[in-house]
């Protein structure tokens, strides 16, 4: 029986060599077609690589293309805030001369207010002297005869019109017009 379990194990050797080669062969077969699925996949890998670079490339340049526009759109910006900046402060240098100006004018308002004020006061003082002096030359009038009746002194306001007051004609009238009105009335009055 020995040799018959020498052949049977011979036999069962034969058997197990021939599958494991067949294992083996059929393997190889199995893995050719993946290696050639794997070297397929990694070109395709490889062209999705490429085409992914090439848009990150086109993303990058479209960055920098926008990027240079906001920084002219900036430096533009800049531009026109330095314009605005000069003009706010040519602006407030004229609304601060308007304003002093406008002091100036109320100044000189009030200034000139005070000065007619003053100029109305002395106008009728003026004319309060000239009533007395008018009285008083009336008075000297009645108290002296007619026939020697002249004038001798004319008071200031028609030696200064050169008006004749014997006759009443005004021989420069075109001063009235820089008199107060005060002074118009009373040549007025009195012609």
């Amino acid at each position: 029986m020995a040799p018959e379990l020498a052949q049977l194990q011979q036999q069962h050797h034969s058997t197990i060599q021939r599958h494991h080669q067949s294992h083996t062969k059929i393997t190889t077969i199995r893995q050719m077609p993946s290696i050639e699925e794997l070297l397929m996949e990694i070109k395709e890998t490889e062209e999705e690589v490429a085409r992914w670079r090439e848009a990150c490339e086109m993303e990058v340049e479209a960055g920098k293309s926008a990027v240079e526009e906001r920084d002219e759109v900036v430096a533009i910006l800049k531009q026109e805030l330095e314009k605005t900046k000069a003009a706010l402060y040519i602006s407030n240098g004229k609304l601060r001369l308007k304003e002093e100006l406008a002091a100036a004018a109320m100044a000189a308002q009030a200034a000139s207010e005070k000065s007619l004020q003053l100029a109305d006061n002395r106008a009728a003082q003026l004319q309060e002297r000239i009533e007395e002096l008018t009285r008083q030359s009336e008075e000297a009038e009645k108290r002296e005869p007619s026939k020697h009746r002249r004038i001798r002194h004319i008071c200031w306001p028609w030696r200064a019109l050169k008006l004749n007051p014997a006759n009443g004609t005004n021989i420069n009238i075109r001063n009235v017009k820089r008199m107060l009105p005060e002074m118009q009335a009373l040549l007025h009055s009195s012609v």
